[in-house]
């Protein structure tokens, strides 16, 4: 287990998958900048999450757009 939390995961919703209700996430990462070790960069992971089974998978919806 890590010493630290490394990021977060904010829930946002709910959706239903194959016959399962499971809430929607969208996580952020944190990354320490040495020396410092205070200062933490943030970066948003793009699309949404479920958590299913203690993992984080991403999901994909027909109508949302796809960038790059």
């Amino acid at each position: 287990m890590a010493e630290e939390a490394c990021g977060e995961a904010r829930r946002i919703g709910y959706v239903h998958l194959q016959d399962h209700d499971f809430a929607l996430y969208r996580l952020k990462i944190y990354q320490t900048l040495p020396p410092c070790r205070r200062r933490k960069l943030t970066t948003m992971l793009p699309g949404m999450f479920i958590l299913d089974q203690g993992l984080f998978f991403r999901v994909s919806f027909p109508n949302q757009e796809h960038s790059g």
